[in-house]
């Protein structure tokens, strides 16, 4: 398993539905489990309620993580939708 805590850097400021439907299918390509997390919540990265319901915006922390025989490549992808 990696985890990796990312700052998330965003022009609007907050992510918007469309946004969170991109990262869950560039998460879903992967067949790693996926989480993301914000303060102590984690959640299915590869859900896109589940990812809405963290309400991440810029500035905010989160916490992503894979575990799988792509994990590595899931993580160093999924980090940068945020930066």
């Amino acid at each position: 398993m990696i985890t990796r805590e990312v700052q998330v850097k965003l022009e609007d400021h907050q992510l918007t539905a469309a946004m969170i439907t991109s990262f869950v299918q560039h998460a879903t390509s992967f067949s790693s489990s996926i989480q993301i997390g914000k303060n102590t919540k984690m959640i299915d990265g590869k859900s896109v309620l589940g990812v809405l319901t963290l309400g991440i915006k810029s500035g905010d922390h989160i916490i992503l993580e894979a575990d799988g025989h792509d994990e590595e490549q899931a993580i160093d992808k999924l980090s940068t939708f945020f930066a």
